[in-house]
């Protein structure tokens, strides 16, 4: 019996959710209809599916695969890691593994199974498990994850680890960057392959538009950009959280100019993201140091932090338990000079009292460390007021930040674009908005005046 339960388990691994259920259905059949290479399935009809789709996307990758060579496979394992314990604790289930990238779903409710075409605006898609709250919540605990930089260096051998963040030492922030879609909507859900090779995946427009908004995070300087289906699923409360930052059209190939467009003729989309600002958590999880490398001391020893509450989160929970699997790396810190900005990746230490001794003499505890989740994560609304997400959006609470950015894209959008131009220059400069920054570009390019035939959508 427990073979079989292994043997259940590497097909889930390996089929994922969206091929639970076909091997579900094959094995119920008689034992003679029973086709264990599946390949009966690559003759038959896919089934449409409701989904929340979850894309992200390493930053940086082609930099990074130069100096990892052959340990490319586990620092991208790492990524891995984090993204699908994260994701399955809240609900999602990982289905594509695509070297950089990675697609993880929730299973929606159809509001209407037997409703096929839905009117303009009209949500094909219901949300009853607060699934859409876990989708986001996931992508923000991923995030706060990324900054935990030792988790993703601590396996790779030295050479390695320095020549990567020798290559990445003008990024800002962590050293681990990616970018992230959230959509919702229909996709087919089938086997793909012969029966050489098969993999159950999600075909359709909503898993087009879902690497369309992950790939659109480049443009507006974001890392989170959600769909406004995926914005209608979330619950008031946390509608307030996120903000609409555009509006795009997705064009057919005859349609190439503002005044052949009429925004009612095209698939259109609302643009929201989440702000989120992580550079005071980077600098929390990996204790910064004064800028001379051989001096070890704390900048700020009267701080009066305690080290060992620093980066609490309910999600990510940390363990300074020594954990003998993995292997130990210098105990120095590795440096790196960002723009100014002074942080330090933190390396586990070889001792075995897990301390850090100072040239001074100083014996300081090595920092908490990430244990990431391997239980599902009951969801409650105390998950959206933990310190952490405090701390990441206190930057944008309390201030005209909102205001001022809604009143910029209302002008903007009615093409009022020298009144947008004043807004969008307030938030760009008082907040360092990049969205901000993205449309005082696009805005520039016509001189702050709309192209003709402007009808206040974005072309994608």
């Amino acid at each position: 019996m427990s073979t079989l339960l292994r043997i259940g388990s590497l097909l889930k691994v390996g089929f994922g959710e969206a091929g639970a259920e076909i091997i579900r259905q094959s094995l119920v059949r008689k034992s003679s209809d029973i086709d264990l290479s599946f390949r009966s399935r690559t003759l038959q009809s896919g089934v449409n599916v409701s989904c929340i789709f979850l894309f992200c996307d390493i930053r940086n990758y082609t930099d990074t695969t130069e100096c990892l060579r052959e340990e490319v496979f586990v620092f991208t394992n790492k990524i891995a890691e984090v993204v699908h314990s994260i994701s399955h604790s809240l609900g999602g289930y990982a289905n594509k593994n695509i070297g950089d990238a990675f697609l993880i779903s929730w299973i929606l409710e159809d509001r209407n199974k037997a409703k096929s075409v839905f009117a303009r605006g009209e949500s094909a898609v219901t949300a009853t498990s607060c699934q859409a709250e876990k989708a986001l919540l996931s992508v923000i605990n991923i995030i706060l994850a990324l900054n935990y930089e030792s988790f993703f260096l601590a396996d790779l051998t030295e050479k390695t680890r320095l020549n990567l963040v020798q290559r990445l030492s003008d990024n800002v922030g962590s050293i681990v960057k990616m970018g992230f879609g959230l959509h919702a909507g229909r996709a087919v859900q089938g086997v793909i392959g012969s029966e050489r090779k098969l993999d159950a995946t999600y075909i359709g427009n909503a898993v087009e538009q879902v690497e369309y908004l992950e790939s659109s995070t480049k443009r507006y300087g974001t890392k989170l950009l959600m769909s406004g289906e995926f914005y209608k699923l979330l619950q008031h409360a946390n509608q307030r959280k996120c903000r609409l930052i555009d509006r795009v059209l997705f064009l057919t190939e005859d349609a190439n100019t503002f005044e052949e467009l009429d925004p009612e003729n095209f698939d259109r989309m609302e643009i929201y993201t989440f702000d989120m600002d992580t550079n005071e958590l980077v600098e929390r999880y990996n204790t910064d140091f004064s800028s001379h490398p051989k001096d070890l001391s704390p900048s700020n020893p009267n701080s009066g932090v305690d080290k060992h509450s620093i980066g609490r989160a309910p999600l990510l929970n940390k363990s300074l338990a020594r954990n003998n699997a993995q292997s130990s790396i210098d105990s120095s810190p590795l440096f790196i000079t960002t723009r100014g900005r002074r942080l330090s990746i933190w390396a586990r230490s070889k001792q075995d009292d897990m301390s850090i001794h100072h040239d001074d003499g100083n014996v300081e505890n090595e920092q908490t460390r990430l244990t990431l989740p391997t239980q599902p994560i009951v969801y409650t609304k105390s998950l959206w007021n933990t310190e952490e997400m405090k701390q990441i959006r206190k930057r944008f609470i309390g201030t005209d930040f909102f205001s001022t950015f809604s009143q910029a894209l209302e002008a903007y959008f009615t093409g009022r674009w020298e009144e947008a131009r004043t807004h969008f220059e307030s938030t760009r400069d008082r907040f360092d908005d990049a969205p901000s920054v993205y449309f005082l570009k696009k805005m520039g390019e016509t001189d702050n005046v709309p192209p003709r035939g402007f009808k206040g959508w974005n072309v994608a």
